[in-house]
This record gives C-alpha cells, structure tokens and sequence, in this order.
C-alpha cells in the first residue's frame, strides 16, 4: 500500500486488512507443502512463470467456487452435507471439490452424433444442487461443444 493511501484509511479498515492476510496466506498453503514442491523441476524462468501463473488461476477458480457457494447458502438460509455427513453453511473450496470428485461421465456415440451423460452417483448432495450453487448446469458435463477450427489444423 501507498503511504499517502494508509494515511486516508481509517484504522479499523487497516486491521481488518492485515487479518485478511491469513486468509491469502491459508489460500497459498499448498504451495509449501513438500509433497507439491518436490515434484517440480522446472529450471527455465519462463516454464516457472507460467506454472505460477496457471497455479495462480487455478486459486482464483478456486475461490471463486467457495465464494459462490457460500453465497448462494447464505442467500437462501441453507447449508449443504459434505463429506461424512457434515453440515455447513460455508464449505471450504476443498469440500466443494470433494463433492465433485466422483463426477464422471460415459460418452458413446449414436450414429454418427457423439454423446454424453452423467450416472447417477451416490453423494452426499444431489449433483445438480451442487452445481446450482456454484452457478453452473450439468450441461458443463454432457454438452459437446465444437473445437474451433484454428485448433485443428
């Protein structure tokens, strides 16, 4: 922050700031975890730059999965089960994963069109509840889209 900028910033928001740190710093825990940073070998600077970066994104979906959910749940005065039948009204990002870990789908083709659909998997939550939450369908599973074209030449 700018000094000029902390001067016009009222106490109690600077506080609130400084413990909002925590919540960044448990965000990017993973990335202190051994078992994550033994296993890369990256010595170009810009292959480092980029895995930072597509870690970087990968935390910003992330978040914004937790925070849509916990919204939504807030909004509508409910809670959701996670894993081991736990009920919370503000599910971590790494629960909300849980939830759609065994998500999978079975494609085959009929004539000449290909197609997608999602069994029904026992979960503590009903798959397309998760996904209203979070803002999405279940389309984002059996929708086929097109490649464009640039990509397949």
């Amino acid at each position: 922050m700018d000094f000029q900028v902390i001067e016009r910033t009222k106490p109690d928001d600077i506080l609130k700031e400084y413990k909002n740190q925590t919540t960044v710093e448990t965000s990017f825990r993973f990335l202190k975890s051994p078992i994550f940073l033994d296993a890369i070998y990256l010595k170009k600077e810009s292959r480092i730059e980029a895995l930072c970066y597509v870690l970087f994104l990968a935390l910003f979906i992330y978040q914004i999965l937790q925070r849509r959910m916990r919204k939504a749940l807030e909004e509508q005065g409910e809670y959701i089960f996670v894993a081991g039948k736990v009920k919370t009204e503000k599910p971590t990002g790494n629960r909300i994963l849980e939830l759609l870990k065994p998500i999978q789908t079975i494609g085959y083709v009929e004539g000449d069109k290909e197609c997608r659909i999602l069994p029904e998997i026992p979960n503590e939550e009903p798959l397309e509840r998760i996904l209203s939450l979070i803002g999405l369908t279940p389309d984002i599973y059996t929708s086929i889209r097109e490649y464009p074209h640039y990509l397949l030449e």
